[in-house]
């Protein structure tokens, strides 16, 4: 039971660690491809999903506050990575999470862009690109469970050898 706990703890906090990172990249994307649009100044706007009002300060700051974290996620990551602090195959993780928030955030741009008349993209974008952030997140979800629980080892229990003696489980 300790150890279903154990890892219940270190998949959580995973799970935790990959839902940030996914919300972290669509805010990214979301300031850096900026407002879509192809209406002419004057002219009444349609939209899919009517954009939320944010103010392009906080809109901006948001943005920028989310590049540096991931960029020094990435980074620590890295080191970590280096340093042999963590399994190289959590590389197999990263990648899919900032592409799957890239994609969300893509969608969302997509969907509240301002048109006349319908928004056929909008569709599109949910159509395609909704399966794909989908995928890569569940990919992701799968390669960190798997990781996750790999690394919770039993605990060290002696072991009797032929001649009686007890001997400790090897470290390794």
């Amino acid at each position: 039971m300790t150890n279903f706990l154990h890892w219940l703890g270190r998949f959580t906090v995973g799970a935790l660690g990959i839902g940030a990172f996914t919300v972290v990249n669509a805010t990214v994307a979301w300031w850096w491809i900026g407002p879509q649009g192809s209406v002419p100044p004057g002219t009444r706007a349609d939209y899919a999903v009517q954009p939320p009002q944010i103010a392009p300060g906080v809109e901006a700051a948001a943005g920028v506050f989310g590049l540096l974290l991931a960029v020094a996620t990435v980074a620590v990551l890295g080191w970590a990575t280096v340093t042999r602090r963590i399994s190289a195959r959590w590389w197999l993780v990263v990648p899919a999470v900032a592409a799957a928030g890239w994609t969300i955030g893509l969608i969302g741009r997509t969907v509240t862009a301002a048109v006349i008349g319908a928004n056929i993209g909008a569709g599109l974008a949910v159509l395609v690109l909704g399966p794909l952030a989908v995928a890569l997140l569940l990919w992701s979800a799968v390669w960190a469970a798997i990781l996750v629980r790999s690394m919770v080892r039993p605990p060290s229990r002696p072991r009797l050898t032929s001649t009686g003696v007890y001997l400790a489980r090897s470290a390794a």
